[in-house]
């Protein structure tokens, strides 16, 4: 709920969102298409059918694409991956944009005083449940793909997230 809650995303503005196949960035893209923004998304080529089922308008090969290159005057970035990422995020804002951040402070690189600089409060809330749940209802968002792996398979489990290239959610599986 943070592009709502933090960004304050609107109907007609422009957003980037990060690891859009992740489990975080793919409800992002949804959440965002359902408020009626316009949504770049990066993702691996094997990733761009996925994303754009999510809604993405415009699906970047991070690979072989520079994102600041095709995003420019967006309104809003969310930022998931972290390194050199948020610092070349700043690039694609207009001034007044709004940087959400929910890898490292700003103050790890370098701000810029024209744009807002948002982190989301992750608290425990039974009324963003509840929307969230409202919008599954709708059809308007779903779960991201899930990976279910047994719990003795933890250590695969742990390899698979550590490539940082996992579609959606891993959930260890107990029985």
């Amino acid at each position: 709920m943070s592009l709502d809650d933090v960004a304050g995303l609107t109907s007609g503005e422009t957003i980037l969102i990060h690891a859009a196949a992740g489990g975080v960035g793919g409800f992002a893209v949804q959440h965002a298409k359902h408020v009626g923004a316009k949504v770049y998304a990066p993702a691996s080529a094997p990733n761009h059918d996925y994303v754009k089922s999510l809604g993405a308008d415009i699906v970047i090969d991070y690979r072989n694409q520079d994102f600041t290159e095709i995003v420019k005057e967006c309104d809003v970035v969310y930022e998931t991956v972290g390194g050199e990422v948020p610092s070349r995020s700043e690039t694609v804002l207009k001034p007044d944009g709004r940087l959400v951040y929910i890898t490292r402070p700003p103050e790890e690189y370098s701000p810029r005083d024209d744009i807002e600089y948002l982190r989301p409060k992750v608290p425990r809330a039974a009324g963003h449940m509840a929307v969230i749940s409202d919008l599954v209802a709708q059809g308007a968002v779903w779960a991201p793909e899930i990976t279910e792996l047994p719990l003795d398979q933890i250590k695969k489990a742990h390899e698979l997230s550590a490539t940082e290239h996992v579609r959606g959610k891993i959930v260890l599986v107990v029985r």
